[in-house]
């Protein structure tokens, strides 16, 4: 079940604000996202740099962010810091942001500093407990980026993400890229910083994080990518002796999808994520998501099972081709494409 949106009096109705998509006013060029992630909270906490191009000077924009409560917005524009406000104004996440002076045109960066509440769903940012401990998971397909950050949650959008996370030492944190460093912080926390990806929309991103076990190797190389390239499978403490069967078999699928679509695989690195609560499989860009019982199959596993990682797998990797490589302007083109094929 999704987490409840929040109270009324937090929405202020907007007749004005848009019900599909957003207008053009503002065109996001780049993300950089900082959270603080203990996964056995209740809330987490974010730091969140929007770069804009401004296509007219304006006073209030239209973005998305869903039951997340904003305590300071700045934007940097025309050599200024304009202090603005927050406002949803639907229960779908739509809000505006609205500034005490007119931002000109050109290049802006719009920053935030929030709040937010873990799901306990596979939705937005979600938190479980799984035997003593507590990992998060997001997932954002298709409007659920806006309850974990601030942003233009639309798929047209693609632009590049560098994610860091601040949370417990020890702790592992996994994102569409890989992982750059990780230092001592404030309070003897760690802080996980991410390079930044290639150009993702907001549904496509990923950040996880708990005290998971993480095994990793190298995907040969093939006739289309001569570098080996890294991957791994990560899972909590309850499914770490199942994953032989996703680590022996992914390079392989990989190998399969890169010769039939003539090209390398697209991102630096690939992780096959596991939680206990996902219905079914996500596509994130370098770091797919599945429920456990798809990935991580015990020895002595039967052939239907063995059928199902199959089909799942190969499907879900396939759309980093299509679907993370290339992605839809808009949801309906999804639905075009399927038809197409069903037909």
């Amino acid at each position: 079940m999704r987490r409840p949106h929040p109270p009324a009096s937090k929405i202020v109705p907007d007749a004005n604000a848009p019900k599909g998509k957003l207008p053009d006013a503002a065109i996001p060029k780049a993300y950089r996202l900082d959270f603080t992630i203990l996964p056995e909270a209740n809330t987490f906490s974010g730091h969140d740099e929007i770069d804009v191009t401004l296509n007219a000077a304006t006073k209030s924009l239209y973005l998305h962010g869903r039951d997340l409560t904003v305590s300071k917005v700045v934007a940097m524009a025309g050599g200024r810091a304009v202090p603005g406000t927050f406002t949803q104004v639907d229960s779908t996440g739509t809000a505006r942001l609205d500034f005490g002076q007119v931002l000109p045109a050109g290049p802006a960066t719009l920053a935030f500093d929030y709040t937010g509440v873990f799901g306990d769903s596979a939705s937005g940012l979600f938190h479980v407990k799984v035997g003593d401990a507590w990992y998060s998971w997001t997932q954002f397909e298709s409007i659920d980026a806006r309850a974990a950050y601030p942003g233009f949650d639309e798929p047209g959008f693609k632009t590049p993400f560098t994610v860091s996370v601040t949370t417990h030492p020890g702790l592992v944190v996994v994102g569409n890229a890989p992982e750059a460093s990780v230092t001592t912080v404030a309070g003897g926390m760690e802080k996980h910083q991410l390079a930044a990806t290639k150009p993702l929309p907001t549904y496509l991103v990923a950040v996880d994080t708990g005290p998971f076990t993480r095994r990793t190797g190298m995907i040969p190389p093939t006739p289309e990518r001569s570098a080996p390239m890294p991957y791994g499978a990560v899972a909590t403490a309850a499914q770490k002796d199942k994953m032989s069967y996703v680590m022996a078999e992914t390079p392989r699928i990989v190998s399969l999808l890169e010769n039939y679509f003539g090209e390398p695989f697209p991102f630096p690195k690939l992780d096959q994520i596991g939680t206990p609560i996902m219905p079914g499989a996500m596509e994130n860009a370098g770091a797919d998501t599945y429920g456990d019982g798809i990935i991580y199959l015990a020895p002595g596993a039967t052939t239907g099972e063995k059928q199902e990682f199959g089909m799942v797998v190969a499907h879900e990797l396939s759309h980093q081709w299509f679907g993370d490589l290339v992605t839809p302007a808009w949801w309906d083109h999804i639905r075009a494409s399927r038809n197409s094929v069903n037909s």
